[in-house]
């Protein structure tokens, strides 16, 4: 029973090195620039070893990501229970944590993404998710009045989500940095639905 134990513990602690070490080579160079082969030898583990633990790429890719919208959830619903925080400290602190990202990662990971069916699967159900999500904080900040009343944010949504996507198609991000790009995106569509108490809020919040 103990040698079990210690095997499970070993194997849990295996997983999140192999995340951790896939997440630095990916953000560094890409998906498709980096092979299985990479990560073992990053690791100093065998092929069969990461092969036996993860069949694919795209399996270790969509274990990758949930791990990381598991803690962006966690790090936000931390964030929300604070006693002075609002809605607008929440929206700020979530589109400022994605710009970070993007400061960080390899645009090609974005881009490169969407070739692998699981992920493609994920996605649309994450961000249906999202979307309600969105939509109830849209529905707080207007209760607050930082947000416009006459305003059809389920259009707004598509817009932005639209925009996002032709900055991959046009590869926008060659001509920019992919942090400047979703900061003035970001910005220019909060500041569109804000009052003028919003518009103040979101200056403070410097996103």
């Amino acid at each position: 029973m103990h040698q079990l134990n210690v095997s499970t513990v070993y194997r849990q602690e295996l997983k999140g090195r192999i995340i951790q070490a896939a997440a630095e080579l990916f953000s560094k160079f890409g998906i498709k620039a980096v092979k299985m082969d990479d990560v073992a030898k990053h690791l100093s583990i065998s092929k069969r070893t990461l092969y036996e633990i993860y069949a694919n790429k795209e399996e270790l890719l969509l274990e990758m990501v949930k791990q990381r919208d598991s803690q962006l959830k966690q790090h936000l619903d931390g964030f929300v229970q604070g006693e002075d925080t609002d809605v607008m400290d929440c929206i700020i602190e979530f589109y400022s944590v994605q710009v970070r990202e993007f400061a960080t990662v390899n645009p090609l990971f974005f881009e490169e993404l969407h070739i692998y069916p699981k992920l493609v699967e994920y996605f649309d159900e994450r961000g249906k998710e999202r979307k309600k999500r969105a939509a109830e904080f849209l529905r707080m900040g207007v209760k607050s009045g930082y947000f416009l009343k006459d305003v059809n944010y389920e259009l707004i949504q598509q817009m932005a989500e639209d925009v996002s996507k032709r900055v991959f198609e046009t590869e926008t991000y060659k001509k920019y940095p992919l942090e400047e790009i979703f900061r003035n995106l970001i910005r220019m569509f909060l500041r569109a639905i804000c009052t003028e108490k919003g518009i103040r809020r979101l200056d403070e919040g410097m996103l």
